[in-house]
């Protein structure tokens, strides 16, 4: 913001929401808009290959509600 970059923000790989709601935050003070991508369950056994592919558990401990908790008054803007 500070370089006069313009545009909505966007984060990948949400988890249970605590950069997204500094993200919102900032957000709704530039009058942007906020895009949270995320499976919101974890990565499919599949989906994982060589050094990850233990790590089907990691990350599954969320939900879209307990993100819109964790951003508060801000997940309007989401």
């Amino acid at each position: 913001m500070a370089d006069g970059v313009q545009g909505d923000f966007a984060e990948l790989g949400v988890w249970r929401g605590n950069a997204a709601a500094v993200l919102a935050k900032f957000a709704v003070t530039a009058n942007r808009q906020l895009f949270l991508f995320d499976t919101y369950e974890g990565f499919a056994k599949t989906d994982l290959t060589g050094i990850d592919s233990e790590k089907d558990s990691d990350f599954n401990n969320t939900s879209i509600a307990l993100v819109k908790k964790t951003m508060g008054e801000y997940d309007w803007n989401c």
